[in-house]
């Protein structure tokens, strides 16, 4: 050994071949796990960031006001399949993964033109975002947004939380806290579509869904293959076909202190779009003053079998606490 207590290079090649061979399988295993890191960097502007790994990019976030409404796109699996899709030609608005609620006392914040305007001139404006990105390639987004009328009348002011994990050979999630209040008497329109939603790419066209075993509810129809408005549950996704009853995919978890939870979902499979859609069968009022929360996470996982695995996230998810939002 050395003056420090270390081994020498020569100590160790004096070692019994079989320690040797321990030693290096060990040093391999060590290198080929730090790779993915040392690759990884993050990119940022004053209104995005994003996670490479290497030449792709695994997600990123935009809410400048080119953007229109803060969103994720791209997201993507570690090996680089594209999750999301953005802008598509059959619904401009979809936004890979972002959040808006449809109407608020009768305006417009859901759909767009191909000029990524908002139909009647209403705005998500933008008036604090922070990004924190982390030496371990996690992030925490915070932002505060005002929600305003195409005729200038503030409705909704959110504070939004975003925490994105540090991806991993499991995958990665991004939990996203939503905290509304009305400055004056508000009304959040029933629609069957809504909220955190995802527009996912081709690619997942041939994915399959999967829900948590349903709470039965009368005359709301089952899930179609088209898609309808779905009996609630805790969580939805989409996976790929298994093997040997392991998968990757995508899911939505919804928090069990959001309001009417669990939701219910609407979901197409052609596209694929889903979300958790707790407007669907009323209104949600707010008195001037009053908040209401909104809980969601995301996940992209592989390896996976997927509802004992879904399940057990959303346990993990329902036990999250609560915490101050800036």
């Amino acid at each position: 050994m050395n003056g420090n207590g270390m081994s020498t290079i020569g100590e160790i090649l004096l070692l019994p071949p079989k320690c040797v061979c321990l030693l290096a399988a060990a040093l391999g295993w060590l290198l080929e796990a730090a790779a993915p890191c040392a690759a990884m960097e993050w990119e940022r502007t004053e209104t995005s960031l994003a996670l490479h790994d290497g030449q792709r990019v695994v997600w990123r976030f935009s809410a400048g006001p080119e953007a229109g409404k803060p969103f994720f796109h791209p997201l993507n699996m570690s090996d680089g399949t594209a999750l999301s899709d953005h802008r598509p030609a059959d619904h401009p608005w979809h936004l890979g993964l972002w959040f808006v609620l449809p109407k608020v006392n009768h305006a417009n914040f859901w759909g767009e033109g191909k000029d990524g305007k908002i139909w009647g001139g209403s705005k998500v404006e933008v008036a604090r975002l922070e990004f924190s990105p982390r030496e371990d390639f996690s992030a925490q987004i915070e932002l505060d947004l005002n929600w305003v009328s195409g005729a200038g009348d503030p409705l909704l002011m959110e504070k939004r939380t975003i925490d994105v994990s540090a991806p991993g050979a499991e995958g990665y999630s991004i939990t996203s806290r939503h905290r509304l209040t009305a400055p004056k008497d508000a009304v959040i329109a029933k629609n069957d579509y809504g909220g955190f939603s995802f527009r996912g790419g081709p690619a997942l066209r041939a994915w399959r869904w999967v829900q948590a075993a349903p709470v039965k509810m009368p005359d709301v129809p089952a899930f179609t293959p088209r898609g309808a408005q779905m009996q609630p549950a805790r969580w939805m996704g989409l996976v790929e076909a298994a093997t040997n009853g392991r998968a990757r995919g995508i899911a939505i978890l919804g928090h069990p202190s959001n309001p009417r939870h669990p939701s219910q979902w609407h979901g197409i499979v052609t596209m694929p779009f889903f979300c958790p859609a707790f407007l669907a069968d009323r209104d949600f009022a707010l008195r001037a003053g009053e908040t209401v929360e909104l809980r969601y996470r995301f996940l992209v996982f592989s390896g996976q079998n997927p509802t004992p695995y879904l399940e057990a996230q959303h346990a993990a998810f329902g036990q999250t606490k609560e915490e101050s939002v800036k």
